[in-house]
Formats: C-alpha cells, structure tokens, sequence
C-alpha cells in the first residue's frame, strides 16, 4: 500500500508564474477573538441593503485580523460587499474603484470561467476563480473583475492597514474561456 501526503504551502509550485503580491507579504500582528460588535448602521442605504444580514452577523473575523469581509447578492444583482469590523461593528467600504452604489462589484460574472486555468491560481489565492480572495492573517484583498468589452480579466490587489485601503497593483489576464 502507498501512502501520500499532501502538505499546503503559503508559497506556489517552483516554477509556477506568479502575477502579484502574496497573502503573507501582509500579515496580521494578531487574530481578534473577543465578543463580535453589533453592525453600526450609518444611513438609509446601509440599514436597506445591510439592516436585516448584518443583524444575525455572528461569525467572527475573516479578513485582516479583526475584520469580517461580507460578501452577498440580492436576486440576480451584482456582487455585493462590505468590511465590517468584528470588534467594534464598524462598516467600511471596499475601494472606491471597484464599487457602484456604495456596496456593489460590477462586472464578476465572468470571474467563474477562470476555475481550472493554470493562469488563475498565481499567487497564494485560495480560489482564483472567485470575486474576492483574502485570509483571517492577511491584510491583502485581491478583487477579480471582467473588462466590460469581455477582453480580459483585471486582478487588482489591495491592502487594508491603519483602517484605510491602500492600492498596491493591478494585472490584466486573458479572458476566460467560452464553453
């Protein structure tokens, strides 16, 4: 009988292209554990969109150390999501780039042609293939989105430190494939 052991790494294969920064290039000091804050609902938009998600919010940090990333769709829309702070319920955006209407990602809905490109697993990300890629430990977002003329994929990366976004590169893919 043979016996294989598969054992994950932080770093990619030898050899395999990597396109932009790494989820430990950006660690977190510490994991919060504490008590999770109740969501602090700031306006009219907040309390429609987020009021009745946010108020079972229960699970604690998944991003960046002390800070729960909330990713939702209401119907067929566009991706939606926000950065909600485990510890004191504070609601942040993501970047102003990549959103419409305070909480909405356009253009994802092609994102989830790339499962299985060699191309879309560079990096450390867990699946290239979704909208949004981060860790519990990691201060690094990376945000998928489709170019509206459907010509490539755009990879655009960021840093969350000192409660503010902070761009740090952007890498344009081909297309995924039509099946």
């Amino acid at each position: 009988m043979v016996r294989v052991i598969a054992i994950a790494s932080e770093q990619p294969a030898p050899g395999a292209q990597t396109f932009g920064p790494h989820f430990s290039e950006f660690p977190v000091a510490r994991l919060y554990v504490g008590p999770i804050g109740k969501p602090k609902l700031k306006s009219a938009s907040e309390e429609h969109y987020l009021g009745g998600m946010l108020s079972d919010f229960g699970d604690g940090p998944n991003f960046s150390g002390q800070f729960r990333l909330v990713q939702f769709r209401i119907g067929s829309g566009p991706l939606g999501a926000v950065l909600l702070d485990s510890r004191t319920g504070s609601i942040y955006r993501l970047p102003h780039e990549i959103v419409q209407d305070d909480f909405f990602i356009p253009r994802t809905g092609c994102v989830a042609g790339l499962r299985g490109l060699q191309w879309a697993k560079a990096s450390d990300e867990e699946d290239g293939s979704a909208p949004l890629s981060f860790k519990a430990n990691s201060e690094l977002l990376v945000v998928r989105q489709c170019r509206v003329d459907g010509t490539a994929v755009e990879r655009s990366y960021y840093r969350w430190h000192g409660r503010k976004w902070h761009f740090l590169k952007r890498f344009v893919g081909p297309p995924p494939p039509v099946f």
